[in-house]
């Protein structure tokens, strides 16, 4: 019942902007003719853009003010994205679910504090324009100009007003509901503390197995294919390998893939490179074999390769791995089959991707899962 009235609140709400626009627009055209019309459309157009550029501004305001980074943002059809050390504008959908992601720099003991006005920023400064496009249309309402403003207020107010309930939609929670979870202490809040506290000492250099271990364990219960769940299971699968507790990372990484239909597409390539260098550290040729093929062939393809030495001569003949683990995967790979040449190129790769790593902790965590493999290296060579 509750998601009915949320859908149907939505649905309200875009038809009451879409009446609203229409009703600026015939009056822009039965007072000012075409040209107020065009003034109209142009308000409309503008706030498409000018809209959801305040509402991200507000976050990435008011994140750098507590002591966050910023990783990414995107504003209508532009992308920002900072991760993996390489920052690039690109352009996007503009009915991406994509918003401001922002990283402490350290952990910090009033989180709670600073990630709440991080969460309001959007709602504080999407509101403020939103006040100031009514004020300025209601005190210049009388010229031709002001249509621009009347063209722009009705997408100004649906994001707002689409913001501001304690609602979760389709496409992930709106603001406010992320506020009072937070607030509140609920079961996401408090797990979304824990998320930004752990990235915190990943920023500042601590490795996975160094992360306050009250930011992993214990933890309330949410839904597992929450995102904040899955980041859970791989921070702790990263601390258990560093570690090297096999068991204990094998049980996170195979949860992880039991959720791969909830997994964004760079997530379920982070957990193939996890399950190819974990199985072929444990030698199983079966299922190291498997994740290799689908790793370099994709998922969905991997049962159409012969086997995982057509995926080995793909990688040797050109094809490109472009991040730490994908290195490291392979070089495990290799380890286990006694390619030496293969598992030291690919070991040396990884070395030279650490920098591209968006946490220092991460290049740490890096460096503690390649020694098991310089280790085995040594063995053979010896």
């Amino acid at each position: 019942m509750k998601r009915v009235f949320i859908n149907v609140y939505a649905i309200t709400l875009a038809l009451f902007c879409a009446a609203g626009f229409a009703v600026a627009a015939f009056f822009a055209y039965t007072g000012f003719g075409a040209s107020g019309l065009w003034l109209c459309l142009a308000g409309g157009v503008l706030s498409l853009f000018f809209a959801p550029f305040y509402h991200e501004t507000g976050h990435i305001v008011f994140a750098r003010s507590k002591g966050f980074f910023v990783v990414s943002w995107k504003i209508c059809f532009l992308k920002y994205d900072g991760a993996d050390g390489r920052k690039k504008i690109s352009f996007c959908s503009p009915f991406a679910a994509d918003s401001t992601q922002a990283v402490p720099e350290q952990a910090f003991a009033d989180m709670k504090k600073r990630a709440a006005a991080y969460t309001a920023g959007g709602l504080l400064f999407g509101g403020a324009f939103l006040l100031t496009i009514i004020v300025v249309a209601a005190v210049f309402g009388g010229y031709a100009g002001a249509f621009v403003l009347f063209g722009a207020l009705p997408y100004a107010a649906y994001l707002f007003l689409l913001n501001l309930p304690p609602f979760e939609y389709a496409g992930g929670k709106t603001d406010m509901r992320v506020l009072c979870d937070i607030l509140k202490d609920k079961p996401y809040g408090v797990r979304l503390i824990a998320a930004m506290n752990a990235q915190g000492e990943l920023a500042s250099g601590k490795p996975y197995s160094a992360i306050d271990k009250n930011y992993l364990e214990n933890l309330p219960v949410i839904a597992e294919d929450e995102p904040l769940f899955v980041l859970n299971e791989f921070y702790s699968y990263y601390a258990a390998a560093e570690l090297r507790d096999y068991e204990a990372a094998a049980k996170h990484i195979n949860r992880i893939a039991l959720l791969s239909p909830y997994l964004t597409v760079e997530e379920q390539r982070a957990a193939l490179c996890e399950l190819t260098y974990l199985n072929a550290l444990l030698n199983d040729e079966t299922q190291a074999d498997k994740c290799f093929a689908a790793l370099s062939y994709g998922a969905e393809n991997a049962e159409n390769a012969e086997n995982a030495e057509n995926a080995e001569k793909s990688e040797k003949s050109g094809g490109a791995r472009s991040t730490c683990a994908e290195n490291r995967a392979a070089a495990a790979y290799y380890v286990m089959r006694g390619d030496l040449p293969a598992a030291e190129k690919a070991l040396s790769a990884a070395v030279k991707c650490e920098e591209q790593e968006r946490f220092k902790g991460a290049a740490a965590s890096e460096r503690l899962l390649s020694e098991p493999l310089k280790e085995r290296l040594d063995e053979l060579k010896a």
